[in-house]
């Protein structure tokens, strides 16, 4: 161990020294990659110069993906077409794509397990009705949160008449007054609701919420609906992987699936 460590500080020392005689104009050459311990520089020598290409063209198409968002959030579905899974409520001729494909969106609670796609769901319903989505976590907002929402959406009504849709995460966390505080802008019409829960919604919502909304049900994700995911991912150049030309055996993508 602590031969391989003076090997390391050895050569470490040798390309500080390199870059000091290079000059700037050799180091701006060199160090495209700006990683610690100048892993950029020793990409770029000897027989790792395709690397150091490939390396530089990836960075490249990095710098220009929505300000470095994690894979998943570039990837969320924007669309019915890219949605996976819940066949049972968006599948063909389900009451739920119906309502989508209509822009006949009542207000709704979605109730399921963990990464079942309810923020999702949510997000696609917005986008598929052309409608203002805006987003309050129960855990971190309260009523007056839901009134600077809420007044946006009157002055957006009133202006192009651009329906607001208010997605409330883990909405059970809401207490009986802030869940009631709802109810007056359900019933104007100035916001439609999407909750969406963990808990079972009969014993976490009040009665004057549910019966002004809609109940679905959300199951977890299948492996095939996953793996559909997956393959959209490695394949997608602009929002995905697919700048990388990943080669993903079969194999690994049930794997990663599972």
């Amino acid at each position: 161990m602590e031969t391989g460590m003076n090997l390391f500080d050895e050569q470490e020392g040798v390309e500080k020294s390199t870059e000091k005689l290079a000059g700037d104009g050799e180091r701006g050459v060199g160090g495209e990659s700006s990683s610690p311990g100048g892993q950029g520089d020793r990409s770029g020598h000897g027989n790792h110069g395709g690397r150091g290409v490939r390396g530089g063209r990836g960075s490249g198409a990095m710098q220009g993906d929505r300000s470095g968002q994690p894979l998943a959030t570039r990837m969320r579905p924007a669309s019915l077409a890219e949605f996976a899974g819940q066949e049972h409520l968006v599948g063909e001729g389900k009451m739920l794509r119906r309502m989508i494909e209509t822009s006949v969106i009542g207000s709704m609670i979605l109730y399921g397990p963990p990464s079942s796609g309810k923020t999702t769901l949510a997000h696609v319903v917005s986008q598929e009705t052309d409608a203002r989505f805006e987003v309050i976590n129960a855990v971190l907002d309260g009523i007056k949160e839901l009134r600077t929402v809420v007044g946006r959406a009157e002055l957006r009504l009133r202006a192009d008449g651009r329906k607001t849709i208010l997605f409330v995460d883990e909405i059970h966390r809401w207490n009986k007054a802030q869940q009631d505080a709802l109810l007056p802008h359900l019933e104007s019409g100035v916001i439609t609701l999407v909750g969406a829960t963990t808990e079972n919604p009969f014993y976490s919502l009040v009665n004057p919420l549910l019966s002004r909304c809609q109940l679905f049900e959300l199951y977890p994700l299948q492996h095939e609906d996953v793996r559909r995911m997956l393959e959209r991912a490695v394949a997608d150049a602009d929002r995905g992987l697919g700048f990388m030309e990943l080669r993903v055996t079969e194999v690994a993508l049930d794997y990663l699936a599972e």
